[in-house]
């Protein structure tokens, strides 16, 4: 202990104001408004949480020293009691309120104990606010400690048991954090965490049926230097407390409570953990079995009992299954505790784990291997524990199968009461049955003698008198009698018959009106769209149709529709079904007639089904009208069974074009209505229905982003490869129904008709889809880019769409880890897909699968076709992209040609696969860049790895070198076929193997040779000696019908396999001099073949195998029925003897068709060379088809099926050219965009005219005006590291934002930064202080940004006054709010948790839901300004704008690039007019403006690079490009 000691000042400052903890903490890394949230929650909890009472007040206390000390215990009952017991002997003067006297006189123990304690969890803790903020602020404690302690306090029942978290908190590499004070034995290098754990414990010890979980909230710090360690526990009772006694008492261990050095300190620290993580998981065994007797004893009867009628042991009564209900959710909560344990646990292993890590853990060496075994004890701990879950799990599905069974019990009882009660009354139906006969029978013979017995009664009256005479019988009396009697009885018969048939009657009439609703309710409403009886005209005027007298011709309408649905009704890969519209359309539009004899069609049979004999509204007539067509959706209010409602959404403008309609929009349309009641509803089910009805469709040239709920119409999807690993290249097809037109124009080729019938054709299109997952979006980008600069290139692979999906695959239930996000056994994961032109196969493939040419055409042709690769080229070297009628210059690189990468369409050779290829702005000198990934077999020597600064710029020259050694292979197979490229290839090989075994042998080898094992033309500076002479013995082979290939080779050798990059030809004189070769060729003379020659060859060609059909004629040929892997067709070469010959039959067929009336006997001139060329030529015969072919090359392949009409590689020289299609722009805007500059402008000119201002008033800007109004504005500007080169853009657009909007807040702006608490409020003008904040709140090195705290913060202060207001003001107008957001986006603070921002802007929609109506007019919007183009950032920012309304959640967020309008970033959150300008017709993410974004500055150069893929058969470079970014031109 000491009297005097030395107390730094902030330490000093935050200890005087205790009670305001935690605003006053020195550590202040946490952002100040979360402190303050922290103060505002303990006000509120502190009631309930904390004892008023200082009777009531206790806090035990344990202090250790050393191991020889007996600890000094002590119960504080005051707050007077804590100040001596810390040490604390400052005084507060009242007068002059200065604290008087030393606040720390003592140093601090070894070891701390403090135990907050309430009795039990229900009960407020025994401690004062001011005792509990003295303790907290003395130590420094955390203040997320609070968030552990607020379960605790007063309350009913155990709260926030699923709440449970880990926090750290370490100041090992800056001591600055925390101040120093060796005085108390604070050397400020110190960690500290918080965690909650939950046990389990009987509350009666000797009653094992009652368990109580509890819970227990611990606060730990440790000093690295000192070894000091602080201790706070709160828990419900004093268990722990025992606990910690027992280790750290005498009778404990003394290893635990040795505090002699840092390091014994820090072993004695593990084992309290220890300690408590056994307290957290020892007791869950039993009480998992206790549930599994109490399951099984209310169950055991339902699976055990009697199961013969009437033999039921127990009889089982709704009660049964809510207590089996209590003891599931028993189980669940056990499963959801423990697992919570198991993440603490996990998280506090990892801690330890991760600490010796760090270069200023001084303690790593002295206990390393005591973190090591306590990390392994705790991985045990979390395996015992997951093993309690997964037998928690089990009992859940047995209890679940268990309530299943006693509801069938159940069941089974009340139908056996049901059966008594029937057969009760079965035997009263007898009964009544036989009283029902007799009842007749007396009625029956009541109706005979009722007239007779009424005449008799009136014959003995004194009424009708008969002669008197002696005799009893009187004759006339009774003929009489008879006489009236008969007719009266037959009349009384007749009456009650005809009665008894009107009864009947009428009976059956009711009867069959019954039936007939009944039919037509069961003909429930399908999804079908629907046309009126009668004229269907504009002019049709509103009259009721009454139901014509067959009522099955109307009711039998709704069972129709249903069928056609299904008809129409396909199914998605995806396996979601889909409607073919055309068809379904079609078919309600078609005619029939009615049984009177009425002409209508099947909409008119719906509409009438629908509406009976009630008016049809004359709006419905107009259901098919192209403008207003409504068919789809009152087919899906049919199928909804809201068909009636067809009106409404005609009126509120909800058409078919309109499909898919956003849920949020769809409710805010039908709110007015009256006649919708459950407007929510109806708009729910519908959204449901409606996906079907409207699946994606393929345009030309469109960037797509489809949600979750989007169908995407593919019918076939097959593998083609993988693609490096970063892509997968599929093969897909996809009804023509759902092909845009300008995209069958462009692949009309890809048409086929699969059912291959012509009554029943079914056509559909193939295309090549290459999708990225989510991880590889930066390799999607850059290749679309690449693509974009590429567009509509003939040599090039034509690029048709791309579109992003985000897709729902099931998750397995029964991996052991499910990946976060997963719901209801589905995650969402993002794809991102180009969709290219389908090529039957690549170079390498057609070399395998075609015989070399032989006749002058077929050489010519195939040369020129291939020769159009240098086209290619040239134009990926000198791309022009125009943009808005700008054209912009490029220079381009492809690196990564080779055999794979061309590819054959339609028989024209194609480049593909600009995966790697890069782009820079046009340079006066050859330009340079610095290259990632490509081809290492027919790269350049200075790409090659071995080769020393490997990562040197490179010229384009290196694509020269490429395609060079592409010309190598294939005059290697004109001459020689297939097998020839196998021994050009030993030939490479040999010549390498000698280089390196000389190398090898030499004394110094790293200096004789760069060059290791594998397969190139190069030796590592020079092309290899052994292909120059390879080339000449192509030479010596040549036919003498071909005259291109010795040409070729003369220019390879001396133009294009340079070593110096400089020497080699440029793209553009390349393509020159090829198209000379080719000419050259033509000019020669030819030799007469005979026409029956060249039939022959022609069937010969005809009948020969193709594995894959070069073309697809327009009718109805079919595709192959699978798509063979094209790395397993290389490898298949052994196939059917007869092979086709390349470019034979299109040559052939249009010499003989020029020539068909000549005789069989006539020759004709045909391409082939008749006396010797410049170079020796060597033939196995003088014949006319001499030509050298290994007899094994030979191939698998299919029978063509039909003759195929050469539609390209036409024989006549065709000019190409290298324009790129102009971009696609987006819609014309409604309103005049202004730039920052348009913007200084006016508001000078603006000033200039207002001849007010000295008067204190400011004119407004009259836009903003008109808009702005009951609303504030608030900027919250991103000061995070990454803002800092566009700091200066940034203040700039801030100072003309605010002078822009001068005057629209009344009560004034506000300005806010991500972090730092420099802010703004109430400002009304655009002053000096705007300025002076924005370089006050520079950006800071490693200031990482986490847009949710700020945004968070600014939320719930809105919400919270917006709150305020309606429960103290609830008539006043509350004011909305517009907070505009200027960032880059890229927010490195967010983690791995990048939704943080979305989630909380759900949340506080959905809060503010409760209060306000969010629906309408905007209350809140909030506008993200982005600065830069980082691609991650622009799809964060976008997938905010465009997303939300998909889910129900209005349209309150905007994005802006700030270059861009700055009225759309004042009104683009909350003026639909200008949040509408960057979306395109259709709703969906528009195009980007230009293909190529635009940099920080306008001279910035970044490099373009796309990786692709691993190559096929050789290895590639694997590293990660730099993201696709092109400078824009400052013109």
């Amino acid at each position: 202990m000491t009297s005097t000691m030395q107390i730094p000042d902030v330490f000093q400052h935050s200890y005087e104001v205790f009670e305001t903890y935690p605003r006053n903490i020195c550590n202040n890394s946490a952002y100040p408004g979360i402190l303050q949230a922290y103060a505002n929650r303990l006000d509120g909890a502190a009631s309930r949480l904390l004892t008023e009472s200082e009777a009531e007040v206790s806090v035990p206390f344990r202090d250790l020293f050393s191991a020889s000390q007996d600890p000094a215990t002590h119960n504080i009952h005051g707050d007077d009691a804590l100040k001596k017991w810390l040490g604390d002997q400052s005084i507060l003067d009242p007068n002059t309120s200065q604290r008087n006297g030393m606040i720390a006189t003592k140093t601090d123990p070894k070891c701390r104990f403090i135990f907050l304690t309430g009795g039990n969890s229900r009960k407020p803790l025994k401690i004062s606010r001011r005792m509990l903020t003295r303790i907290l602020t003395y130590h420094q404690v955390m203040p997320s400690y609070l968030d552990f302690m607020f379960v605790f306090g007063l309350s009913n029942s155990a709260r926030e048991l699923r709440f449970s978290g880990f926090r750290q908190q370490t100041s090992l590499p800056d001591r600055a954090r925390n101040p120093a004070i060796p005085g108390m034995g604070r050397s400020g290098s110190s960690f500290q965490m918080c965690y909650n754990l939950k046990g389990v414990a009987r509350i009666v010890p000797t009653n094992p049926a009652q368990w109580s979980i509890q819970q227990a909230a611990i606060h730990h710090q440790f000093d690295i230097e000192e070894g000091t360690a602080l201790w706070i526990v709160t828990k419900g009772d004093l268990e722990i407390k025992d606990r910690v006694k027992a280790l750290t008492g005498k009778g404990g261990r003394p290893s635990d409570r040795a505090f002699e050095s840092p390091a014994e300190c820090l072993k004695s620290s593990l084992a309290v953990h220890l300690l408590l993580c056994h307290w957290s998981i020892e007791e869950w065994r039993w009480y998992i079995q206790h549930l599994e007797d109490a399951i099984e004893a209310e169950t055991d009867t339902a699976i055990h009992g009697h199961r013969g009628r009437g033999e039921a042991a127990r009889v089982y009564v709704p009660s049964d299954l809510q207590t089996l209900q209590d003891y599931q959710d028993k189980v669940n909560q056990t499963i959801m505790v423990l697992e919570a344990n198991n993440d603490v646990l996990a998280s506090l292993r990892s801690f330890y784990h991760a600490l010796p890590n760090s270069s200023a853990f001084t303690l790593k060496d002295t206990c390393g291997s005591d973190i090591t075994s306590f990390t392994k004890q705790v991985d045990e701990m979390i395996h015992d524990s997951s093993m309690q879950v997964s037998r928690a799990k089990l009992l859940i599905r047995i209890t679940s199968d268990r309530k299943d069974l006693v509801v069938q019990h159940l069941q089974t009882q009340t139908t056996q009461k049901m059966e008594d009660l029937t057969t009760s009354m079965h035997g009263i139906g007898v009964g009544s049955q036989k009283e029902a006969i007799i009842m007749r029978i007396i009625t029956a013979v009541t109706l005979v003698y009722l007239p007779g017995t009424f005449i008799s009664t009136l014959f003995s009256t004194d009424v009708i008198r008969f002669p008197e005479n002696r005799e009893t019988f009187s004759p006339t009396a009774l003929f009489r009698w008879l006489e009236v009697t008969f007719p009266l009885t037959i009349l009384t018969l007749i009456v009650a018959f005809i009665v008894f048939r009107l009864a009947d009657k009428r009976r059956k009439h009711a009867l069959s009106a019954f039936q007939d609703a009944e039919m037509a309710a069961v003909q429930a409403p399908a999804d079908q769209h629907i046309f009126l009886k009668g004229d269907t005209s504009a002019t049709a005027t509103s009259t009721p149709l009454e139901m014509p007298g067959d009522h099955l011709f109307y009711a039998s309408s709704l069972r129709d529709l249903k069928n056609k649905v299904s008809q129409c009704t396909q199914t998605a890969i995806c396996g979601r079904p889909y409607i073919l519209v055309t068809e379904l359309k079609r078919w309600l539009r078609s005619p029939i007639t009615c049984p009177s004899g009425e002409n209508t069609n099947q909409v008119g049979r719906l509409l009438v089904a629908t509406y009976g004999n009630q008016v049809v509204p004359s709006s419905t007539l107009k259901l098919g009208e192209t403008d207003s067509c409504c068919l789809l959706v009152f087919c899906i209010l049919l199928l909804i069974d809201k068909g009636d409602l067809i009106e409404v959404f005609q009126t509120f403008n909800i058409l078919d074009q309109h499909l898919p309609i956003p849920l949020q929009q769809l409710r805010e349309k039908l709110k007015p209505s009256r006649r919708v009641q459950d407007y929510w509803k109806v708009a729910a089910v519908f959204d449901q229905e409606q996906w079907a009805f409207c699946p994606a469709k393929f345009e030309l040239h469109r960037a797509r982003e489809y949600t979750e709920h989007s169908i995407l119409p593919i019918c076939r999807k097959e593998k083609i490869n993988e693609k490096g690993g970063t892509a997968k290249l599929w093969m897909i097809e996809i009804k023509e129904e759902f092909v845009g037109h300008a995209l069958k124009q462009a692949v009309a080729f890809s048409r086929y008709n699969y059912s291959g019938s012509e009554t029943d054709p079914d056509w559909r299109y193939r295309f090549a889809l290459k999708s990225f997952e989510d991880s590889s979006r930066t390799f999607f980008e850059n290749e679309k880019r690449a693509f974009d600069a590429l567009r509509d290139h003939k040599g090039m692979v034509q690029f048709l769409a791309a579109y992003t999906h985000a897709e729902k695959e099931a998750v397995d239930a029964t991996a052991q880890s499910v990946p976060s996000g997963a719901q209801q056994g589905h995650v969402t994961k993002n794809t991102h897909n180009l969709l290219l032109e389908f090529a039957e196969f690549d170079l390498e493939v057609f070399f395998g699968e075609r015989l070399p040419p032989v006749l002058q055409d077929e050489t010519d042709q195939f040369w020129r076709a291939l020769f159009e690769v240098a086209d290619a080229l040239d134009g990926l070297h000198n791309p022009r992209v125009e943009t808005h009628g700008h054209i912009q210059e490029l220079d381009g690189w492809h690196a990564d040609i080779k055999p794979d990468n061309i590819l054959s369409v339609q028989r024209k050779f194609k480049l593909s696969d600009p995966g790697f290829a890069t782009f820079k702005t046009k340079s006066e000198q050859d330009p340079e860049e610095f290259l990632l990934g490509g081809t290492e077999t027919y790269g350049a020597p200075e790409r090659h790895p071995g080769r020393r600064n490997t990562m040197s710029a490179v010229s384009q020259t290196i694509d020269i070198w490429s395609l060079g050694c592409v010309f190598s292979i294939a005059a290697t197979w004109v001459v020689f076929g297939y097998d020839g490229l196998q021994q050009f290839g030993k030939v490479r090989e040999n010549a390498i193997n000698q280089i390196v075994s000389r190398a090898f042998q030499s004394p110094h080898p790293q200096r004789t040779t760069s060059i290791s094992a594998g397969d190139y033309f190069h030796d590592g500076h020079q092309v290899l000696k052994a292909v120059l002479d390879w080339h000449k013995v192509l030479r010596s082979a040549l036919r003498n019908t071909d005259t291109v290939t010795s040409r070729l080779l003369d220019l390879v050798d001396r133009k294009m396999l340079l070593g110096s990059a400089t020497m080699r030809i440029k793209a553009r004189d390349l393509y020159s001099e090829l198209k000379n070769i080719i000419r050259r060729s033509e000019t020669g003379p030819r030799l007469e073949m005979p026409g029956n020659i060249m039939e022959a060859l022609l069937q010969a060609d005809k009948d020969a195998a193709s594995s894959v059909p070069l073309e697809t004629t327009s009718k109805s040929s079919e595709f192959p029925a699978g798509l063979d892997d094209r790395k397993a067709r290389k490898s298949r070469l052994l196939g059917k003897p007869l092979m086709k010959t390349a470019h034979r039959s299109e040559g052939l067929k249009s010499v003989l068709a020029s020539n068909h009336s000549q005789p069989a006997g006539r020759t004709t001139k045909i391409a082939v060379r008749t006396g010797p060329s410049d170079q020796t030529r060597h033939g196995s015969s003088g014949g006319v088809l001499g030509h050298n072919r290994s007899s094994n090359a030979q191939m698998n392949a299919q029978i063509a099926s039909q003759d195929r009409t050469p539609t390209v590689l036409e024989s006549s020289q065709e000019t190409f050219t290298t324009a790129l299609m102009k971009q696609h722009t987006r819609n014309p805007k409604k309103h005049t965009p202004q730039d920052i500059f348009q913007a200084q402008e006016e508001i000078k000119a603006r000033e200039a005219r207002d001849k007010l201002k000295f008067l204190g008033k400011e004119r407004k800007d009259k836009l903003l005006t008109k808009y702005f109004g009951n609303r504030d504005l608030m900027f919250l500007v991103d000061n995070g590291e990454s803002m800092r080169r566009y700091w200066a853009h940034a203040k700039a657009l801030l100072l003309t934002l605010v002078a822009k909007s001068a005057g629209q807040d009344e009560d004034g702006l506000d300005l806010r930064f991500t972090l730092g608490q420099e802010k703004l409020e109430n400002v009304k003008s655009a002053s000096s202080k705007w300025e002076k904040k924005m370089k006050q709140a520079e950006p800071m090195n490693e200031a990482r940004t986490n847009m949710k705290t700020p945004l968070h913060e600014i939320l719930s202060q809105y919400l919270l006054r917006v709150k305020q207001q309606k429960q103290t003001q609830p008539t006043k107008l509350y004011r909305k709010l517009t907070l505009i957001i200027l960032t880059d986006g890229i927010w490195a603070g967010m983690g791995k948790n990048q939704n943080a921002v979305n989630d909380i802007i759900v949340k506080f929609l959905q809060d503010l839901e409760a209060v306000v109506d969010t629906r309408v007019n905007r209350p809140v919007s909030i506008e993200f300004v982005q600065f830069g183009d980082d691609p991650a950032a622009t799809y964060r920012l976008r997938r905010l704008d465009t997303e939300m309304k998909w889910h129900g959640i209005p349209d309150i967020i905007d994005t802006e690039p700030a270059t861009g309008d700055l009225n759309k970033m004042l009104l683009g959150s909350f003026v639909e007019d200008y949040d509408d300008e960057d979306e395109d017709e259709d709703g969906q993410l528009p195009d980007p403006e230009t293909p190529i974004r635009q940099t920080a500055s306008p001279d910035e150069l970044s490099s373009v690079s796309s990786p692709l893929r691993s190559l096929h058969r050789e290895s590639t470079n694997q590293a990660t490009p730099p993201p696709f970014i092109l400078s824009r031109p400052t013109g």
